[in-house]
């Protein structure tokens, strides 16, 4: 499942408006994600996890800023913020959360 996940952001971001370096420097970001800390986050959040959100956990785990998460998802920068709250609020202990 995690490669799946990684794979459709990988699609994503080749098909967003950003310039060719900047994607494929976010590629290899994404790329360098242990798959098993991935996983381990996937198990321990409080709800269920849509790929869609594993894709944003992905981008935020790389430590990409919101704008360039935004160009990729297609969606206000603000949206960013009110996701990654989203998800720090499927962790009740905020300690597992990488960012």
């Amino acid at each position: 499942m995690i490669n799946a996940i990684i794979s459709s952001l990988r699609l994503k971001i080749s098909h967003s408006p950003l310039e060719d370096g900047e994607k494929k420097r976010i590629s290899a970001l994404v790329d360098e994600i242990p798959h098993e800390v991935l996983q381990e986050l996937y198990d321990t959040a409080s709800g269920n996890m849509s790929a869609g959100t594993m894709m944003y956990l992905c981008c935020f785990i790389a430590g990409l800023n919101a704008e360039s998460i935004a160009a990729i998802f297609g969606i206000e920068t603000s949206s960013v913020y009110r996701t990654k709250y989203r998800i720090r609020k499927m962790f009740p202990n905020n300690k597992i959360l990488p960012f």
